[in-house]
């Protein structure tokens, strides 16, 4: 806005003159010194005349750092109750190092053992149907029949594996492949079903990888097709380490995924695999007497480096060929070097194939990146899928033709994607991944339709209805359902069971099993069924029993899965809970065991008998499937076991940090209370703000004696809050180490919580506590001030939006109550700003003069209309189907988008892909040229700031870097579309250089050459040279040679003067250059829809701060006219009362009002008045003053600054989704992962719209428009001495006080939402959403608090390079 007298420009002091004219005469000895050095400077002159000189300022390093220590203080309270409650809620797994190891070879003619006689005779007469367990749980000859099975213990006769059905293995990961990318795809009702007239098959995705239906469909009993469950979080470094050792992930483990951290060192069957190899040889070679190869397994491997970083000792050197896994712009050449490495080993006349590397193999792994490079790139369901697809089917194609009887094919997804191509949650598409097993000998079991198809043909299907029996007992199905629906594939017209399914870490027990191995030690999974057909082992020595093989595998699951469990008991008391559960089915299983086992030899040729005996096999298979799955589910629910005593405490701790940032906030205004040196005597009811000078003064005079009083300065407020924490802190540390101590004597169990937790929370909560107990008395007069303060102080807009801003905050706290309201929370939060920006508009028709009348709604209006079009870009979460639609993303290309919402599999993200529209493209040009560029010229253009060094910033710096980070989106956008062709590679690579070097040479422009203009540039100032209109030379005008200037006589007439254009707004226009520079950053790290939804949000937060400084105006007129009318009423009659009279005094009111701010100088249309200097004062205190409540920003300020923030980070395509993470930004200006730049790119895409716009949006409103007193004005700015000493310096401006109101009220807000988010965390803890909706916002909540704290501090860092160059250039003084 522009300057006024509310923001007055105070004289510049009159400069010693070095023309002639204007130097004094000097004498001999003078003279001489000036002969004798010809540098006669500031220095020299100011020894000779100390009186016209002007002291040097002094820094403003001091407050600002003392500023800043406080806020640091606040962040390390934050982090201590963060850390307590992370351990307590994202628990981590306890990895037992346990190895499982066979003492004896499997045999194929194993028989169980005989059970002990005693046991018989204490067999119930149905061991299945609830039988009376208590007296056979510590019963001898139970224990004694558990010894006898076990292959470990003295005297047991127990097998640990099974005899191999394969020698060899190959493995193809096909990276995200999703369950219908595989699964067969009907095309008429399958029985049970009906038509479906409204799905229809995705031509980009369904039925393009066509080789493992048809093959199932043609060979069942060589193909096992299933839906694979992974669990989440859905990443691969996760789910390698599932599919490897058999184990359930945690929460906290994917952000493991970024790095290649977390090597495997559990126990897993990759690793059994090579050690049996390994030994295998070294007999082989012992026994031949040849040299050994210790380092040749026979294990290969070509695909993802995730691999290598996980298993990174098991495969042969020579036969490892790793690619980098995350640069999603390659789509092609992982995919054909695992081909070009692996075909070798199966394909005799391959080109590359070499007889002494190729020739000895077991086991091949292939990891293919593709078909998940096209979804995070393309999507889905774009044509390029199709494409992807058929290469794969061509792959399998050449695989399967290969490969001989001895080889097991094993084809999986490591997870599945959504409709963008993203994964990481636990969506039903993330966690749909597919399975398909094949070996030419025919080694599996048919289920589902294929026994009903083999009854139809004649053939036996009783092992198949063996299955079907087996995994539909209801038990079973109540633990982990067999048959699940899955949305992309909907019944009609598949069936209406829902399709086959299984979790993905049953794969581990039957490779396991399969290859002969070991089961590994945490294994968790269960044998898959149709992997161990009861007929199988017929061939053995003994035929009558070969039909057992499926209840061995079983038996031996549940061994390994009860030893797992016996160790994890041992080393953890969270499985207690269960333990007589999961006792009791152990227990079942065993007298079950013991039941077949006594028909088994006892066996007569008798056909009646036999059905008892495969009556009797078929319980047992049950009784031991039922105590593995079981035990999967309650250990799930064991690692969803939460710490409650961390969690509390560090909630107590948040909790805390809300008070401690409360009595910082109320600080800012009243100081804190302590032993200071006595510097002023005045009475504590006086606000510590108002006379500093008078209190400077007194310094010298007064004894530096210890009295209680409040701060005055920012340096004793950060003496006061260091030592009273300090204090605190000592205090709870030694009593944390005290409990710790008791809790280690008094409790028989170690307890959770450990010394440095007890020890963290001592400290940070004792601290706390002692510094809100020693502001107690000063809080309580707060209190009292607010309510019986005088009328002066009485500001219905500032209590009003102190309190609304306080009732938004708790508001938006609030929402985490309900699953509902925090799924919806993008709607919520921009509903409430909108209503927020509807009161203001409202409000705003209220102000004191016509000008302030349309200005305030003008602008409330603009940001709400700016705010509801960033709102229109969305990316809808999956729970919100399907009353949302994405608009973030194109899908004017997606072929199949109504046949994809017909199929209701994709609701929310129904339609859509990873593509950027064209027209979103040219509508950020559009924004990036001229929207804003023009709309902050005309805001600075308003206070006179687009002057000077803004103009050069915005024309050459900030438009440019823009239109480079369209530029970058356009040719990411060109290079996969039909623009160039597909057989224009040269173009396509050509064009993926001038990408990536567009954005590099950006990322320089902005970081480096942006910041270093910013830092050395000058303030955004210009001198102006212009004649005093004869009408106001005597208009009260002082000082008529303003600013130092040389010409006039005196008179009025013909008088010149310098005007200092931008001088009100020096600060703010400063500083809104840098905010420039970092949305130009955020805009290049955002995808188009992005970029605008930054860039409305980006104006609104400047106009945020023109709103709020207009709101200041209306106020100080209001103020100063109800002075005016309180100093007048003692004049008045009774005349008053009449209603008449009230009328007209109200339009008498509100033109004098008007009058009055032309008489403060506040015209727009008169720079020379509000540039040159200041007319009047109001009432002695200008807008640059810090000592009144209308220069502090209120809590609504904040807040509006707060949720333009969320809508930000809604606007640009994010959620508290896992799968909102935009990773493809981490190749911006690089065409592979390159650390640190590819995750700090991804923090600031997710983090930089809800974190920077704010923490510097409210710092611009303490600078923006934010007058700075010249050092020779001192107390007399505008209305007294006109030409003051120069030995008298200026009253500081204490802009750090305003900072730390602003700043603490931003991180008050961000407290109460991260404590909310932790407060219903807790709460739901046993809800079934918790770590699908609770979870994923309480890590949003988080790290957006941690990254408040860090960014506020980085804020006040930027204003105190700000307010040093206007100390430089004007002298004024800051604290």
């Amino acid at each position: 806005m522009p300057t006024s007298a509310l923001n007055p420009t105070p004289l510049l002091p009159p400069r010693p003159l070095t023309g002639l004219r204007n130097r004094p005469r000097s004498d001999s000895n003078s003279s001489s010194h000036s002969s004798h050095s010809s540098h006669s400077s500031h220095s020299s002159y100011a020894a000779r005349h100390p009186d016209r000189v002007l002291p040097k300022p002094p820094s403003a390093h001091p407050p600002f750092l003392s500023l800043l220590a406080i806020l640091l203080i606040l962040l390390l309270f934050h982090l201590s109750g963060l850390w307590l409650f992370t351990k307590g809620f994202l628990l981590t797994r306890l990895e037992l190092q346990g190895f499982n190891r066979c003492p004896t070879p499997p045999s194929r003619d194993w028989l169980p053992p005989p059970p002990p006689p005693s046991l018989l005779e204490q067999l119930p007469d149905s061991t299945l149907q609830d039988p009376q367990l208590d007296p056979l749980l510590t019963s001898s000859a139970l224990v004694e029949w558990d010894h006898l099975l076990s292959p470990r213990h003295d005297g047991g006769q127990g097998e640990c594996t099974l005899p191999p059905t394969h020698s060899k293995l190959i493995l193809i990961i096909i990276d995200a492949l999703r369950y219908d990318f595989i699964a067969p795809i009907v095309q008429t009702p399958t029985t049970g079903a009906s038509p479906n007239l409204s799905w229809e098959p995705d031509p980009n995705h369904h039925d393009q990888l066509r080789l493992p239906s048809t093959l199932a469909r043609s060979q069942p009993h060589s193909s096992i097709l299933t839906h694979f469950v992974a669990d989440p979080p859905t990443t691969t470094l996760q789910r390698l380490k599932g599919l490897s050792t058999g184990t359930l992930p945690t929460f906290i483990e994917a952000g493991s995924n970024f790095g290649g951290m977390g090597a495997v060192k559990e126990d897993n069957w990759l690793l059994q695999l090579r050690n049996k190899i390994l030994s295998q040889r070294r007999v082989s070679a012992q026994a031949d007497d040849s040299p050994e190869d210790a380092r040749s397994a026979g294990m290969a491997f070509a695909g993802d480096d995730t691999w290598t970083s996980v298993f990174a000792d098991v495969f042969d050197e020579d036969k490892t060929w790793a690619f980098d896994s995350f640069n999603v712009e390659d789509l092609d050449t992982v995919d054909r070097g695992v081909e070009s490495s692996l075909l070798p080993f199966l394909q005799s006349d391959h080109p590359n194939r070499t007889s002494w590397l190729h020739s000895d193999w077991s086991l091949l792994v292939g990891h293919t990146l593709g078909v998940d490079h096209v979804g995070h790139r393309l999507g889905a369901s774009h044509p390029r899928m199709a494409t992807k697809l058929e290469e794969m089917q061509s792959f399998l194609e050449n695989v399967t033709e290969a490969m001989d009887d001895e080889t097991l094919l094993i084809l999986m997804g490591d997870h599945g994607m959504d409709a963008r191509g993203d994964h990481g949650g636990d969506g039903e598409l993330e966690v749909g991944a597919g399975l398909w097993m094949y070996s030419k000998r025919g080694s599996f079991a048919p289920s589902g339709d294929e026994v009903t198809k083999l009854a139809q043909e004649g053939l036996d299907p009783s092992h198949g209805l063996e299955l079907e029996e087996l995994l539909s007992d209801p038990e079973i199905q109540s633990l982990v359902s067999s048959h699940v629906a899955f949305s992309p594939l909907p019944s009609p017209p598949f069936p209406s069971r829902g399709h086959r399914s299984i979790p993905q870490i049953d794969i581990v027990p039957s490779l396991s099993l399969l290859l002969g191995l070991p089961i590994p030690f945490n294994n968790l999974g269960s044998v898959i069924p149709e992997a161990f057909p009861t007929s199988f082992s017929s061939s053995s020595s003994n035929p009558k029993f070969g039909s057992e093989r499926l209840l061995r595998a079983l038996r031996i699951n549940a061994r390994q899965v009860k030893t797992y469990l016996d160790s994890y008991s041992a080393s953890s008391s969270d499985l207690s809970p269960f333990s007589a559960e999961i006792e009791a089915l152990w227990t079942r299983a065993l007298l079950a065991d013991a039941r077949y086992s006594s028909l088994v030899h006892r066996l007569s040729s008798a056909p009646s008998q036999q059905e008892e005996l495969d009556s009797a096999r078929r319980e047992a298979s049950k009784a031991y499937f039922r105590f593995t799955r079981t035990s999967l589910v309650r250990a799930r629910s064991v690692w969803a076991q939460f710490d409650l005593v961390r969690m509390v405490l560090g909630l107590l701790l948040i909790g805390l940090s809300i008070l401690t940032t409360w009595v910082l906030w109320s600080a800012s205004k009243l100081g804190l209370e302590g032993r200071l040196d006595r510097v002023t005597c005045e009475d504590e009811d006086v606000d510590p703000l108002r006379s500093v000078g008078e209190r400077l003064r007194q310094e010298k005079l007064l004894a530096k004696t210890k009295v209680t009083r409040c701060s005055v300065s920012m340096q004793e407020m950060r003496s006061i809050v260091v030592r009273q924490t300090a204090r605190g802190a000592l205090l709870g540390m030694a009593l944390g180490s005290l409990t710790w101590a008791l809790i280690r004597l008094t409790l028989t169990i170690q307890a959770k919580v450990g010394l440095l937790d007890c020890v963290l929370f001592g400290a940070a909560s004792c601290s706390q506590v002692k510094l809100f107990l020693s502001q107690s008395s000063l809080m309580r007069r707060s209190m009292r001030s607010q309510s019986d303060s005088p009328p002066l102080l009485t500001i219905p807009r500032t209590k009003l939006f102190q309190s609304l801003g306080l009732i938004v905050a708790l508001f938006h706290s609030i929402l985490f109550a309900s699953n509902s309201f925090t799924v919806w929370e993008d709607r919520v939060v921009m509903g409430t700003l909108v209503s927020i920006l509807t009161l203001r508009f409202a409000l705003g028709f209220g102000s004191p003069t016509d000008r302030l009348a349309r200005r305030i709604p003008g602008l409330a209006l603009v940001m709400a209309v700016l705010l509801r079009l960033a709102s229109i870009s969305k990316v809808c979460r999956e729970e919100q189907a399907p009353l949302c639609e994405t608009t973030f993303y194109s899908t004017s290309s997606v072929g199949s988008d109504d046949s994809s919402r017909r199929n209701g599999g994709e609701s929310a993200q129904a339609g859509t892909a990873a593509l950027n529209s064209p027209y979103v493209i040219a509508t950020s040009y559009l924004f990036a040229y001229w929207v804003v560029p023009t709309t902050l010229s005309y805001v600075l253009d308003q206070s006179k700031s687009n002057v000077g060094v803004a103009r050069v910033f915005i024309k050459w710096l900030l438009r440019p870097t823009l239109l480079a980070g369209c530029g970058y989106w356009l040719a990411d956008w060109a290079i996969p579309s039909e623009l160039l062709g597909d057989s224009d590679e040269v173009g396509k690579t050509l064009l993926d250089k001038a990408r990536t070097l567009v954005a590099r040479l950006d990322l320089f422009a902005i970081c480096i050459l942006g910041i270093t203009f910013w830092i050395f540039s000058p303030l955004c100032l210009e001198l102006k040279r212009e004649e005093v209109k004869e009408d106001r030379a005597d208009d009260g005008w002082k000082g008529g040679r303003d600013q130092g200037g040389d010409g006039g006589d005196g008179d009025g007439d013909g008088r010149m003067r310098v005007v200092v254009m931008g001088f009100s707004n020096s600060m703010g226009s400063s500083y809104l250059l840098l905010m420039s520079l970092i949305y130009s950053l955020v805009f290049l790290l955002s995808q188009p829809a992005g970029q605008l939804g930054l860039s409305l949000c980006f104006l609104a937060t400047v106009l945020n701060a023109e709103l709020s400084d207009s709101e200041k105006d209306s106020e100080i007129i209001t103020m100063q006219l109800d002075e005016d009318e309180r100093e007048n009423s003692s004049k008045r009659v009774g005349e008053e009362e009449k209603e008449g009279e009230r009328k007209k005094k109200k339009k008498k009111k509100k033109e004098k009002s008007n009058l009055k701010e032309e008489e403060l100088g506040s015209d727009l249309d008169r720079p020379v008045e509000s540039e040159g200097g200041s007319k009047v004062n109001v009432k002695g205190k200008g807008k640059g003053t810090a000592d009144g409540i209308p220069n502090l920003p209120t809590l609504l300020d904040t807040a509006t600054a707060a949720l333009i923030g969320y809508v930000a980070f809604f606007s640009t395509g994010h959620q508290a989704t896992l799968s909102s993470i935009q990773w493809r930004v981490a190749f911006v200006g690089f065409s592979k992962v390159t650390y640190p730049y590819s995750p700090a790119f991804v923090a600031l895409n997710s983090f930089g719209p809800l974190v920077l716009l704010p923490c510097f949006g409210s710092a611009l409103l303490c600078v923006w428009n934010l007058t700075p007193k010249p050092g020779s004005v001192g107390n007399g700015v505008g209305g007294g001495d006109t030409n003051p000493s120069p030995s008298e310096p200026a009253t500081p401006t204490r802009i750090t006080n305003s900072l730390l109101r602003t700043m603490t009220g931003l991180i008050l807000h961000q407290t109460l939402v991260t404590f909310s988010t932790m407060v219903f965390s807790l709460r739901f803890r046993r809800h079934l959403m918790i770590f699908k909706i609770w979870t994923p916002r309480f890590m949003l909540g988080s790290i957006n608090l941690i990254a408040h704290d860090i960014f506020s501090i980085l804020s006040i860092l930027a204003c105190l390079q700000v307010v040093s160059k206007v100390s430089r250039v004007f002298g004024s003084r800051f604290e």
